[in-house]
Formats: structure tokens, sequence, C-alpha cells
């Protein structure tokens, strides 16, 4: 999972471009990277927080009036600078490209670059596959509208995954485009005679841009020079953005397909109180797992008539677990990132709420915390289904073997986290409470990882290609 904005038509495009980074750091922390464009390409890309990589001297450095910028975190790659985006090719045009989500065959699509185009990828991320697969389809011809989407489209049709796309085409405009089946979110949004995108509307509405809408699935968007707009659907598929994003990864004052995102969680809060009301469970306090689980416990409390307490206070300045790499890095982070309050735990029977349990570590950690701290009892609630398929679309989860639910029953996992009661939300629950106030017609969320159920089937020898990347890191 990734962040992404592009941005045409304004002078202060670097400054706009950190800014925009900066809302959306929750979305990748482990590289940050920006291109800018004035006839030249600007290219900057450091390991680590947009904060503490671009100082006002390289800031000033990023001149032009069209610029795309990034934030990571490798579902593919080693997560070095060496596989930062944007990534760039002089040739045809000069372009440079950012991405949101996971290329599954971009190993086999990096075999054809070299072999069947003569084209070198010297990273092991997914984008400069697809990057120089499109530029390869561009080679040789004079620049239109035409060309353009006839090269998208033809690598487009290459493509196993999902991806959400900005791009700067050397002398000519901005390029953004959304896989055909919106695994994956971008916003666009307009001030004036300048236009932005952005994998989450809070960048855009902090920009003081106003938001026109989501970007359609198989949607090319084009802003040229001129500032000239051109939008044209050039693949279908089934409509199916990720419920993930509306679980754990957005920001809660996102709004993503016309669903605000606290407005999920609470939501999905509420469902949740009736399936621990129906178990008998009556705790003495709510506590959520800071930031995500706000809205949802916040709905369980209240449904509940019970206390609603912070019991748990983050360190803001440590990064978000799930998306650290590596499990040891992940579960030694816990106690450096959260502190219980012991005053609001101590001889209380604590219901502690959040998102999700996927590898089961975090969980286990942070029962043993709440109990250490004095509480007589908890229980665990976890506002979305048992995580139990990998997912190969852009969250990092991509193999059977690091998933709990995979591997054990529910009462097995409770025993594992040394919670006293478990509790999930129930599948159907989760799709109602998510989809309950959006008024856009879609077929239904990407619910793989629940459900098993993948949009598009990835073949086992790409699969292949993705677990053994996986276990070699």
């Amino acid at each position: 999972m990734c962040g992404i904005i592009g941005i045409i038509g304004n002078e202060r495009i670097n400054e706009e471009l950190y800014i925009g980074l900066n809302i959306i750091q929750h979305r990748g922390q482990d590289s940050c990277g920006m291109c800018t464009y004035d006839g030249k390409f600007h290219i900057q890309k450091h390991e680590g927080l947009v904060q503490n990589s671009f100082t006002p001297e390289k800031i000033k450095m990023l001149k032009g009036t069209i610029g795309i910028g990034h934030v990571r975190y490798p579902t593919a790659g080693s997560g070095g600078v060496e596989d930062a985006q944007p990534f760039f090719v002089n040739y045809p045009y000069g372009i440079a490209m950012a991405h949101n989500g996971n290329i599954a065959n971009h190993k086999e699509l990096s075999r054809i670059n070299k072999n069947e185009y003569n084209r070198i990828v010297n990273s092991s991320c997914d984008i400069e596959a697809f990057l120089n697969i499109f530029a390869h389809n561009l080679e040789g011809k004079t620049f239109s509208l035409k060309i353009m989407k006839n090269a998208l489209l033809n690598t487009t049709n290459m493509i196993l995954g999902s991806y959400s796309i900005v791009s700067i085409i050397g002398d000519y405009g901005l390029l953004a485009y959304r896989d055909p089946y919106g695994f994956r979110p971008l916003i666009f949004g307009r001030k004036e005679n300048s236009y932005i995108f952005s994998s989450e509307s809070c960048a855009i509405d902090t920009l003081g841009y106003k938001i026109v809408r989501d970007v359609r699935p198989g949607e090319m968007i084009f802003i040229n020079n001129k500032g000239e707009f051109h939008s044209e659907i050039i693949t279908k598929a089934e409509y199916r953005p990720c419920i993930f994003e509306y679980i754990y990864f957005a920001r809660p004052d996102s709004i993503m397909n016309n669903i605000l995102v606290a407005r999920a969680r609470y939501n999905l809060g509420k469902t949740l109180a009736e399936k621990i009301k129906q178990l008998g469970i009556m705790p003495d306090v709510v506590v959520p797992v800071p930031d995500t689980a706000r809205n949802a416990a916040l709905a369980v409390a209240k449904r509940l008539h019970v206390s609603y307490q912070e019991g748990l206070i983050k360190n803001r300045y440590i990064g978000r677990t799930f998306i650290m790499p590596g499990q040891d890095i992940r579960v030694s982070s816990i106690r450096q990132k959260l502190h219980p309050v012991k005053e609001q735990l101590k001889g209380k029977k604590v219901l502690l709420i959040d998102d999700s349990i996927v590898r089961g570590n975090t969980s286990k950690e942070l029962v043993n915390l709440i109990k250490q701290s004095g509480a007589i009892e908890v229980y665990f609630a976890s506002y979305s289904p048992p995580v139990k398929h990998p997912c190969y679309y852009g969250i990092d989860m991509q193999t059977e073997s690091e998933l709990i639910a995979n591997k054990m029953e529910i009462e097995e996992i409770r025993n594992f986290i040394n919670a006293d009661a478990l509790i999930y939300q129930d599948y159907n629950d989760m799709v109602s409470a998510v989809k309950a106030d959006s008024n856009i017609k879609f077929d239904n969320f990407c619910t793989a990882c629940f459900s098993g159920d993948y949009p598009q089937p990835i073949p086992k020898h790409v699969l292949n290609d993705v677990i053994n990347d996986r276990t070699s890191k």
C-alpha cells in the first residue's frame, strides 16, 4: 500500500507536493519521492518520512508546474531507496510514473522487458516494469491522445493486480489512470486552472482544492500543459474497491467512492455492538486501539451504554506497526507505540476494539499489556471478520502462512492472544455497514482477504513468484 499525488498547473508545485505527501504519510513510511518538470525532470527519492527527507533547500530544487509524489511501504521489492518512486525513463518523451497498488506479475513483466524489449528493469519495484512496457508501447510514435491511450491499453492488458497511477509525460502533461476494478482509490480535485490527483481526499481538502470526484475504474484522465482536460474509460471490469481501505488504511476524514471513512467505521462499530450484546458480554469500559479503531469503539460504547476510555496512549513519533517491514519490528514497536493508562484499566473488565487481526502477534501483545495494567478480564473485538486469505492487490499479507485465521479456529486464536473472549464482525454485517452511506452504485467491494473471492484470479506461476519473493525477505 502506498500513497500518490499528482498536480498540474500550479507555480507552487513543490510546496504542494510536500504538504500533500505529509498528509498521506500514513499510507507509507518506508520511502518517499517527488518529481517535477519544467522542461527538465527533477527527481528526489529518499528513505524514511517526508518531513525528515525534504529540507527547504531540496524542495526549492524541484521546479516546474507539473509534478508527482509518492510515499511507500513495500509489497513488492526490498523497500530501500533503490525501490523508491517515482521512476523515470528518458525515452520516449521522458516519462515519470508513480503508483499505488501491487502488480502481482511484475517479475514476469521484468523478464519480458529484458528478453523481448531490450529494456532493463534495475529495481525490484513493480511499477518500474509497468513503466518500461508503457514506454515500449510508445516508442517511435509522435505523441497524441490516441497513441497514449492505445499504449496504456496495451500495457494494462498485460497486468495482473491493482494500480492507480500518476505520470508526467514530458512536454505534454499529466496522466492519471485507475485499474478497471478500481481496487485502489484515486480522487481528483480542481482549484482555478490547477488539477490534483490523490490517493485520499484529505490531501485535496488540505491544499484548498475542490473535490471533483473519484477517478472511475478503467478511466484514463489526461491534462495537457494548456490545462485542457481529457477523460475516457478505456477498460471495464467489475467495480470492486478494496474494503480494507475503510477498515484500516485510510484516514477517517477521507472520502473514497463517496463513503466517509469515519462514518463507515462508526457503522462497523454499531453492527459489532449488536453481536457483542447477543453474546452477553458486558464490559466495564470500551477501549480503542488508536488511532484506527476510535470511531468503531465510540459506537460500541454508545450501543452498550458503557464508558468509552482512551486507555491506550499513542506515541505519535512511532509509525503504524502494520506497515512496518518485518514481523519482529512490528512486535517490538508495539510497547514503544502504545502506553496503557493504568488508572482506567485496573480492576475493570476491558473490551478492546481493533480494526482486524492479521498475524495475531500484535493482538497478543495488546491483551497482555492491558492485563499487566491490572484489568480483571480483557475481551478482544475485531470490527472486521477473520483475515483468512492472502491479498495480491496491495495489502501487506501475501501468503497464507502469515495469517493466523488461516491456521487456527477462533477459539484457538482466543487462546493464542490470551483474551477472555474474542469477537469478530460477521462478514455480511461488515459489507452492509461500509456500504450503508454510499450512493455510488458498484458491484461489490473486494473482500478477497476475508472471503477468498478474488475479482481477478492470479495464475499459479505468478503466485509462485509472489510467495518466493515474500519468503526470501
